[in-house]
């Protein structure tokens, strides 16, 4: 037995199996749990009883019944009197600082649009996205808690139709997470230094001490500005355990904290505290540079101490420190000079163990870099009239050049024959391979015309010149 609906067209659009209430097959009472869809539209539908023997043979549909299926009646308040409504507001959850923004999903039971507030707006603040869509998220503030607390406030004002809801709060907690240090370490501690470096996700510099300074020390800690993080130098002092401790502040958005790391020194051979041992210092000859990079500083101690590095010539070089360790560069703006002489001491102090070492000076020059000129056309002229000829200013070493053939300085171009040849002009070329000069020059007569190119240098750059000749014809 089985039941049927049809739609007011009279297609069927549903069918279930009947259930036998009580009775046999033939002479018994049918039934069965039918809820109509509230999607199917208003009209009148109507309901079949199909039964089938045990060959399956059907009875035929027979209508037992109609059903009128009507619209829900609209709203319509009472003249003078709004209907209520209510918010609701699921819970917000506790975010970590650094996280994406919170979505808002309170809804009215009107369906009117929600308005949403906070009461904590150096906390929190409220995103519009647009089509009534809206976000909460974290503003940084000034001296970041470790914990704050936002307040969002839903409410909806109601129309002329509904009264105003009553608002719905709901309170969450931001808070800093939580931060980890990773370390990139040597093998081993040696007299002579080794870099250890720590890192964690934040641009504030990790502090790296030793809590074992008889065993070993802690130099040069210096914020690389680098995905390798803070770097530092230990050295090896005796034989034991290195501990080393490294801490992390915390910032903005990650709370603070510290590992330790631990070494075991050995192979080390002792000097006694107090003992005043002699040591000296190892400082290599620097050749004289043109003006450019700078030089990294490797002098080392036979106690293997950290150097350190003074200019006796400030007003020509520096000392820096870079992240692979103390450099040496020129000051700019540049002197001018086209050789400046620079001088660079070496010195250890000493410790509890180790007399101070004799410094050493070392002293080299900054020059400016050679520079040539060269004229990119054929040295034959032909015929009376206008003519181009493109010069480049370039390094003599072209391993600086950065795959340029010319820099783009400006030259002076003038005739040595003048009754051969003029120049009318130079300008800028702006072509493949850089920023050319282009001379316009003017062929009067036969024979070979002289032009002198000049370039008259730069603070850097050293002054050149160039004397070209191409042979002028074909002038009837």
């Amino acid at each position: 037995m089985e039941f049927s609906l049809t739609s007011p067209s009279g297609s069927i659009i549903s069918t279930m199996p009947a259930s036998r209430k009580s009775g046999t097959k033939t002479d018994g009472v049918y039934s069965n749990n039918w809820a109509l869809n509230p999607a199917y539209a208003p009209g009148k539908y109507g309901i079949y009883v199909e039964a089938f023997d045990e060959w399956k043979k059907s009875s035929g549909l027979k209508l037992i019944g109609t059903i009128d299926l009507v619209s829900d009646p609209a709203v319509v308040p009472t003249p003078g009197t709004k209907l209520s409504q209510l918010i609701t507001f699921p819970a917000l959850p506790n975010r970590v600082l650094g996280g994406a923004a919170t979505t808002l999903q309170a809804t009215a039971s009107s369906k009117l649009q929600i308005l949403y507030t906070t009461t904590s707006p150096t906390v929190c603040q409220i995103l519009d996205a647009g089509k009534g869509i809206f976000f909460v998220q974290y503003l940084v503030q000034k001296i970041q808690p470790d914990i704050s607390t936002c307040t969002v406030v839903a409410s909806q004002p109601g129309d002329g139709v509904y009264n105003s809801a009553k608002p719905i709060t709901q309170s969450f907690t931001y808070s800093k997470g939580d931060s980890k240090i990773t370390l990139r370490q040597p093998s081993s501690v040696t007299t002579n230094g080794v870099y250890i470096y720590g890192m964690v996700a934040s641009t504030t510099p990790l502090e790296i001490t030793t809590t074992s300074p008889e065993i070993c020390s802690v130099n040069d800690v210096f914020y690389t500005y680098t995905q390798n993080g803070t770097r530092a130098t230990l050295r090896a002092i005796k034989n034991g355990n290195c501990v080393i401790k490294f801490t992390f502040a915390g910032d903005s958005h990650l709370l603070g904290s510290s590992i330790i790391w631990n070494s075991q020194i050995s192979g080390v051979t002792e000097i006694p505290v107090g003992s005043n041992t002699a040591q000296t210092i190892t400082f290599a000859p620097i050749a004289d540079r043109e003006y450019g990079p700078g030089i990294y500083l490797k002098a080392t101690t036979t106690s293997g101490l950290p150097i350190t590095y003074k200019s006796l010539t400030p007003k020509i070089c520096q000392i820096l420190a870079p992240t692979e360790g103390p450099a040496v560069q020129a000051v700019y703006p540049l002197s001018g000079l086209d050789i400046a002489n620079c001088i660079v001491e070496a010195s250890q102090p000493g410790d509890n163990r180790y007399a101070p070492a004799t410094p050493v000076q070392r002293s080299f020059n900054w020059i400016k870099s050679a520079m040539k000129i060269t004229v990119s056309r054929s040295t034959t002229i032909l015929g009376k009239g206008l003519h181009t000829v493109d010069a480049a200013v370039s390094f003599v070493d072209v391993s600086k050049m950065g795959g340029l053939k010319s820099l783009g300085h400006a030259l002076s171009v003038t005739s040595a024959t003048p009754t051969v040849c003029t120049v009318i002009s130079t300008v800028p070329s702006d072509q493949s391979g850089g920023i050319y000069s282009r001379s316009i020059v003017s062929a009067l007569s036969n024979g070979t015309c002289i032009l002198s190119f000049n370039f008259v240098g730069s603070t850097e750059r050293r002054a050149t010149s160039l004397s070209w000749s191409a042979f002028i014809s074909g002038i009837l």
